[in-house]
């Protein structure tokens, strides 16, 4: 038995494959690995980092295409010790080069990609052993560093934080309790590995004894859709972004559109009433709602059964997790007003790698999320928006859902963002975007607000735009969005055209 200071993320994975060998792990197109070779595979990745001169400890950044390929080099870098850098493939090589260069990687796991900078050395995935032995491969892990997660960056760059073995093992056995999943579960990922949203549920699921399903994805939601019944998926992980994709392309139909999921996991933002509606009535009653970050972990769950009841809630904290809602300045405010959320969990950063945006995060012990919200008399946690959502026009604060809220009544938005400009006269004020299902008129928009909006509440100004802005974790861009919204008159007329 492993004590828990020594233990390595991949322990659970490695247990599953001496406990159930002949068990199915991975099913590709191609065939199925069980999860004695699921194991081999990772030690490969582990043994050819070795044979290559990469010492345990050292960063290694992994950015690669194939979903299946680039989770056994992730998981196959920390079973070998060496610290996982998971990049993701759309990143533009100058942001590749600067994260490898602030954790100092050395070396750089990849498959067509020659994005580091010089002194690092390059290893080509396809060149990397197909199997090894995990009991020799296998390196201690507890407080030592497991992998760097690199932020979203709603509001900026991307920031690079390190977890432990402890604290990212800790992550993904909190979310697997409140999701139900066991060895009975069948996960597809549709989000890239490169994401923690892509590949912690694919680790949740396999340390359970499951199986996940990397298959390319259909080229239409109606065929992805079909795909995800015949295969079987009891297990989905999406964000906002991609459920509201799903909902606009499928077609009509009578019942759930996903008759096998059990669990269907939304994540990274929050998700309007009137789409939480649709995903009950048109995808599957089995929603669960989660609130999470990066830097983080798990913080809140909310299964079906609190969602019958409060729709909108994100959930109550986690075991061992703290929430407070403080104002400004730091205090504590009473049930029901809103503020920003901060919270202590046991599996927080306390860091961040060459970037002091941690001394603003974290203050005192509790980690600042950046979102606004409220607690209701049972605990239960509501999303406002981001702190930077929040509007000071002439002293007098909105936030940005509540415009957002008024647009999305109207049937023919789709989406909508609002955010804050500088003004000279009321130091901000409130500008909007839609995207549009059908056609409506700005004016016709306008007159739509006005009757939910008060009179100093109302968007000074509000475009239609093909898209939101978002970050490459789709979420949306307040930065991306502030810019288009303020751009001339002519750069925009030439940006929408």
């Amino acid at each position: 038995m492993i004590a828990p200071a020594d233990l390595n993320v991949i322990d659970p994975i490695i247990e599953q494959a001496a406990r159930q060998p002949e068990a199915t792990a991975i099913v590709q197109a191609e065939g199925t690995v069980d999860f004695a070779g699921f194991a081999g595979a990772l030690a490969g990745v582990a043994a050819g980092l070795e044979a290559a001169g990469v010492p345990r400890g050292a960063v290694v950044a992994v950015i690669a295409g194939e979903a299946y390929e680039s989770f056994r080099a992730m998981l196959g870098v920390m079973l070998g010790g060496r610290v996982l850098l998971a990049l993701d493939r759309d990143m533009t090589a100058g942001e590749v080069q600067r994260l490898v260069a602030v954790t100092g990687a050395a070396a750089l796991i990849a498959d067509d990609r020659g994005d580091a900078p010089p002194g690092v050395r390059v290893l080509r995935l396809a060149d990397l052993p197909r199997c090894g032995d995990p009991a020799r491969e296998r390196a201690p892990g507890g407080e030592r560093v497991a992998q760097i997660v690199v932020s979203s960056g709603t509001t900026g760059p991307s920031k690079a934080a390190p977890a432990t073995h402890r604290e990212l093992a800790l992550r993904i056995a909190d979310r697997a309790r409140e999701s139900g999943i066991d060895a009975t579960t069948c996960h597809r990922p549709v989000i890239g590995m490169g994401f923690v949203l892509g590949r912690y549920p694919a680790m949740r699921t396999l340390n359970a004894g499951g199986r996940v399903i990397f298959r390319p994805l259909g080229a239409s939601v109606p065929e992805l859709v079909a795909s995800f019944a015949a295969d079987g998926v009891t297990y989905l992980a999406l964000t906002p972004s991609h459920v509201s994709s799903l909902l606009e392309a499928l077609p009509p139909g009578d019942g759930p559109a996903l008759p096998t999921v059990r669990t269907l996991t939304v994540a990274s933002a929050a998700l309007p009433k009137a789409t939480r509606r649709a995903v009950l009535d048109r995808l599957t009653p089995n929603l669960h709602i989660a609130y999470a970050s990066n830097e983080v972990g798990p913080i809140t769950h909310a299964q079906p059964e609190a969602l019958a009841g409060r729709l909108m809630t994100v959930g109550r904290a986690l075991a061992g997790v703290a929430i407070e809602i403080v104002d400004e300045a730091g205090r504590p405010l009473p049930t029901g007003e809103i503020g920003e959320i901060r919270v202590q969990t046991p599996s927080m950063t306390r860091a961040y790698i060459g970037d002091d945006a941690a001394g603003r995060a974290i203050r005192d012990g509790w980690f600042h999320m950046g979102d606004t919200g409220h607690l209701d008399e049972g605990g239960y946690l509501y999303l406002h928006g981001r702190t930077d959502d929040r509007i000071n026009c002439g002293g007098r604060k909105l936030y940005a859902f509540e415009i957002e809220d008024a647009l999305l009544a109207h049937p023919a938005v789709a989406e909508a963002a609002a955010t804050g400009v500088p003004s000279k006269r009321h130091q901000e004020v409130p500008v909007a975007a839609v995207v549009l299902r059908h056609p409506a008129r700005v004016v016709e928009l306008v007159a739509h607000c006005r009757t939910r909006l008060e009179p100093w509440k109302m968007p000074r100004r509000l475009r239609i735009l093909p898209e939101l802005p978002r970050t490459p974790n789709r979420k949306v861009s307040r930065v991306e969005l502030r810019r288009i919204l303020t751009a001339p008159p002519e750069r925009r007329r030439k940006e929408t055209s």
